[in-house]
């Protein structure tokens, strides 16, 4: 497990536990709240912040965080993750983008849109 090479007693029921705990207390307010927003470095003030809003126990959001930061090193690689080096991530216009939310799972007709009706 990735995580007990940065923190010997990490155990995967604390990850397990973490990752819950962001998704259901993080999503209150967050809109699928992003591991790589934050450098690693501003993670741990920023969980002792939002630890008080999402009501979380001391051990609840050394969780959170432990998953944040391991996830953070399944984004940027192993080595980036624990020496904070990664850049920012470049946009590429020329990649198409995620569909828009009120199109996606719908079955758009292809083709020049009908010509309307006379009335």
């Amino acid at each position: 497990m990735r995580a007990r090479q940065r923190w010997p007693d990490a155990t995967e029921s604390e990850l397990s536990l973490g990752q819950q705990l962001f998704v259901d207390r993080c999503q209150d307010c967050h809109d699928h709240p992003d591991v790589t927003f934050l450098p690693e470095d501003e993670w741990p003030s920023t969980m002792r912040r939002m630890s008080r809003y999402a009501k979380l126990e001391e051990t609840e959001g050394r969780a959170v965080l432990r998953f944040v930061l391991t996830s953070r090193g399944q984004v940027f690689g192993h080595r980036a993750a624990f020496d904070e080096t990664e850049r920012p991530i470049e946009l590429r216009p020329d990649l198409p983008g995620p569909p828009a939310p009120e199109t996606e799972g719908i079955d758009l007709p292809s083709g020049p849109p009908p010509a309307p009706t006379p009335d």
